[in-house]
């Protein structure tokens, strides 16, 4: 995270902040505790869509944004 904070803008560290916490914390809540026992395949398959959505569209704000360049941006 202080390598994040040190090559690149503030907003594109928030961003990708914004979106691995929460996907950590699903993964962590699947995987360890077991919270989506009882919940529908088809909930599952629209969650996994959701997140591919959001990572998708936060990836194209970074590396669209005016300010982006090769050396700040690196996935």
């Amino acid at each position: 995270m202080q390598t994040a904070h040190a090559s690149g803008p503030l907003g594109f560290v928030v961003a990708g902040l914004t979106v691995i916490d929460p996907l950590a914390a699903v993964a962590i809540g699947l995987t360890v505790l077991d919270v989506a026992a009882g919940v529908p395949w088809w909930a599952g398959v629209l969650f996994m869509v959701a997140g591919v959505i959001v990572v998708y569209g936060v990836f194209q704000l970074a590396t669209r944004h005016p300010h982006a360049t090769k050396s700040t941006v690196s996935v």
